[in-house]
């Protein structure tokens, strides 16, 4: 199997040959200095293709062979996910050479015959045969069909449907995104007035969470169960309790009583490096996950939802928390800052209490595309 520039392969390659830093900087350890064949540079590190092959085997296997005229060349998905090849590489065209050449190295042409795989073909970056964890998690959700309302905190979390995701499914990747707030963090939580001519102002022991029978469904408690929703800073606090113009607010500064692991979904997860990283596949797929997870945290509770439509939020919190996590740090789809919910509502202590009115409100806009439609297209909002 022959490429079209190179009937008989160069069997090295070297560190100019690609961009991908943590590839570049194995290359310099384990490579030797020589001149390469692929990308002309002199007096650089080289390695053997074949050893290549070994850490771009399960990047490849990302990519499915396309059965049809259409799909992508593999070199080029490649460097479009990784930016994996340099452009001394990509921009003489000698990428799809290259992992042609990386991805046969040291192997029988008998079992390169028997595989059926072209690298040369046409791929695609999903597999059509497979449900990815937040495909799964989407599907089980429409309806918020499959997940058990009654579900205990001390349950297993484990389903027979193994396809929804359990803690052993996004353990490492949950992991990946820990962090520590330490005690003496301050948060802050906001309530507003809306007892319409009340006089008296709230009081520093109303401003924590509120009590079992006050405590409604949202999108990461049941109703009845109340947990500690606290954000970044008072701008922040405000915008989630939905003060308007002129309303009058309460806002007390939350002390945080011990060091807490906080699961932190504030940005998206990139994973910098395909090279490396075991179970690659699954650890994207995790991610994405918990990308998703964290949007739908952000997204505003409306009053006329139903209390199933966050069952699914509710579930995956109980999943982050079976696995010793304490609490989530996620974005705000209202204010400027994050959220933070605390599982044990009685983890932050309100120490000071402030008083405000609403002087402004800012909303910024686009207009819709003609064929956009009013939601965002996702199963539990439509």
């Amino acid at each position: 199997m022959a490429s079209r520039y190179y009937p008989h392969p160069p069997s090295f390659a070297c560190h100019r040959c690609f961009a991908d830093k943590k590839l570049v900087d194995w290359i310099k350890e384990q490579g030797t200095k020589g001149n390469c064949s692929w990308c002309s540079a002199h007096n650089v590190y080289v390695v053997q293709l074949s050893s290549l092959g070994e850490l771009f085997e399960p990047v490849v296997t990302l990519y499915h062979p396309s059965d049809s005229s259409r799909g992508d060349y593999l070199s080029d998905l490649l460097q479009e996910d990784w930016e994996i090849f340099s452009d001394r590489i990509f921009e003489k065209e000698l990428a799809l050479d290259l992992i042609e050449a990386i991805m046969e190295a040291g192997v029988d042409p008998k079992d390169l015959m028997s595989s059926g795989l072209d690298y040369r073909g046409l791929f695609h970056s999903s597999n059509p045969y497979h449900s990815t964890l937040e495909k799964v998690w989407e599907e089980r959700a429409d309806g918020s069909s499959g997940f058990d309302p009654d579900e205990s905190e001390g349950s297993k979390l484990e389903y027979e449907d193994e396809g929804f995701p359990r803690l052993d499914q996004v353990q490492f990747a949950v992991e990946d995104r820990g962090t520590t707030y330490p005690a003496d963090s301050t948060l802050y939580r906001a309530r507003i007035y809306t007892v319409r001519g009340r006089t008296e102002r709230f009081g520093i022991e109303e401003m924590g969470a509120p009590p079992h029978d006050k405590t409604p469904a949202q999108r990461a408690n049941r109703a009845g169960k109340p947990v500690l929703y606290m954000a970044s800073d008072i701008d922040t606090a405000l915008a989630e309790v939905r003060a308007w113009k002129g309303s009058p607010a309460s806002v007390t500064k939350m002390r945080i009583t011990e060091g807490l692991r906080i699961l932190d979904l504030r940005k998206p997860y990139l994973v910098d490096s395909p090279f490396f990283h075991e179970n690659l596949g699954w650890r994207l797929e995790a991610h994405g996950l918990l990308n998703r997870f964290a949007e739908e945290l952000s997204r505003p509770v409306m009053p006329h939802e139903a209390d199933a439509l966050y069952r699914p939020t509710q579930h995956l919190c109980n999943v982050i928390k079976a696995g010793g996590f304490a609490g989530i740090a996620y974005p705000s789809a209202m204010g400027p800052g994050y959220n933070v919910v605390l599982f044990n509502p009685h983890a932050g202590t309100p120490e000071e209490i402030s008083h405000h009115r609403v002087e402004r409100v800012t909303f910024t806009s686009r207009a819709l595309g003609p064929y956009e439609p009013p939601h965002e297209d996702l199963p539990w909002t439509r």
